[in-house]
């Protein structure tokens, strides 16, 4: 069977061209639903013929241009078309398009106004008017990619200010009616935080201009999976279940109650912890290592882990590891270390930081010693600890005998000598390293005795002697 180009803008039988219709030059009073039963091969030649308008203008297509790009009537081919019907996908100019204002079969159908981006208000797979807006991935779409490419997805039937036929519902799916001139403002101030591996918090503002109770539609989804809940008078939503290690897009729209809905404000978040259970072992003055443990339900996730430290005045360091330890050496004695450890997944996300604070060992005097004692004074010294030769440090010394307060003194130097001591008592000293912020280390302790004083009878003897 042969086909001449037909006023639908589709392929229509060569003998229906010569049945002696009374009609045959007006086509478009016949019901489209009709037409479609009589006519199964017209959608596939609409649409073939879409695809290949650009490419070859003398074939079958929906649209009829002059040299300038201009889109002209389908049914006389000569004058600037003014309406596209979308239930014909056919172009009419002012002559052409009376019937659909007169014939009552045509009067259902949905009309706009032919323009510059008539071509983009079709759907690019099967040519049909993009009627629908899909939620879930933010873009325009007809009622058969609903129920095919986004099935299962959130979407959202739009109400065209027209009469005409109203769009199909797609089941599973949650839908409400928007028009394009008649908008909700937004949610402001939209804030995603992450609780745990599985959960997080969302929190937005009121929408300007708005005031009483509100309802706002929240979405969210990662892998092609999307969920979607609404809330009412609230401005916060807790979120649980998540998949640990996922990127995660949230979405919050406000909701009025007959349907409409502004633009969607999003964020996007990693459900990506930090390590746990910091511990320090085996400090000493110049290192310590510090253990970890993988965050809960992310032990098989391949992951590394950053670690970065300081002292308060020096340069950041930082480096990575596999391992679930790391031990840092080259350290100054005596001093107070901040340590950063963060999760980092093989795509570069990373979590936020756990801290811990550390401070090294500062050592005590090594090998004290009492050098010499008579009745009223004693000779102590001492060696500099190991790891100071940098560090501006000083030595707190102590002594006293008992049942007396203790006599406390410092010194830069590695020995002391006590006096104004009383002969024949024993004496506890101790000594201490101290840092000049006032840090201390352990103290080290001796004891001593001081020599008796000779009776007086004796002293005269030594003298004559």
């Amino acid at each position: 069977m042969s086909y001449h180009q037909g006023t639908e803008g589709g392929a229509i039988p060569k003998e229906r061209l010569n049945d002696g219709s009374p009609n045959k030059d007006l086509d478009e009073t016949m019901d489209p639903d009709m037409k479609s039963r009589a006519q199964p091969e017209m959608a596939e030649s609409v649409s073939s013929g879409y695809l290949s308008m650009k490419s070859d203008q003398s074939m079958n297509h929906p649209f009829h241009f002059k040299g300038t790009g201009e889109v002209v009537c389908d049914i006389c081919s000569e004058v600037q078309a003014v309406k596209f019907c979308l239930t014909c996908s056919v172009s009419y100019c002012e002559t052409h398009i009376r019937q659909h204002y007169t014939i009552a079969a045509l009067q259902r159908h949905t009309l706009v106004d032919v323009n510059g981006d008539l071509v983009q208000k079709l759907c690019q797979h099967v040519y049909s008017p993009l009627d629908v807006f899909c939620r879930t991935d933010q873009m325009l779409i007809c009622s058969q990619c609903a129920e095919t490419n986004h099935k299962g997805h959130d979407t959202t039937l739009l109400k065209i200010k027209k009469s005409g036929r109203q769009p199909k519902s797609f089941d599973g799916d949650q839908h409400t009616t928007l028009t394009s001139d008649d908008v909700l403002p937004p949610p402001g101030d939209f804030q995603v935080l992450l609780l745990t591996l599985d959960s997080v918090s969302l929190s937005w503002s009121s929408p300007q201009g708005l005031t009483g109770p509100q309802t706002f539609r929240v979405t969210w989804g990662c892998d092609g999976e999307t969920s979607s809940t609404r809330v009412k008078d609230v401005y916060h939503l807790k979120i649980s279940s998540l998949k640990p290690g996922e990127k995660y897009q949230f979405s919050v729209a406000t909701e009025g109650e007959d349907g409409r809905q502004s633009r969607w404000v999003s964020a996007s978040l990693f459900t990506v912890v930090p390590p746990r259970d910091l511990k320090v072992e085996h400090l000493k003055d110049t290192s310590f290592t510090l253990h970890w443990s993988k965050a809960e339900g992310m032990e098989k996730v391949p992951q590394r882990f950053l670690i970065t430290f300081y002292n308060p005045g020096t340069e950041l360091h930082a480096e990575n590891t596999k391992d679930c330890h790391n031990t840092f050496s080259s350290l100054q004695p005596g001093t107070e270390y901040t340590v950063s450890i963060s999760t980092v997944l093989n795509n570069g996300e990373e979590s936020e930081p756990v801290f811990t604070t550390i401070c090294t060992i500062l050592p005590a005097p090594d090998q004290l010693t009492v050098d010499s004692v008579d009745t009223t004074s004693a000779a102590v010294s001492w060696n500099q600890p190991p790891g100071l030769d940098q560090t501006q440090h000083h030595y707190q010394i102590s002594y006293r005998c008992p049942g007396t307060e203790p006599h406390i003194t410092t010194t830069s130097s590695h020995s002391i000598t006590l006096s104004d001591l009383q002969g024949g008592t024993q004496y506890s000293v101790t000594v201490c390293t101290v840092l000049e912020n006032g840090k201390q280390s352990q103290l080290v302790s001796t004891t001593f005795t001081t020599s008796k004083e000779l009776p007086y009878y004796n002293r005269c003897q030594v003298l004559k002697v």
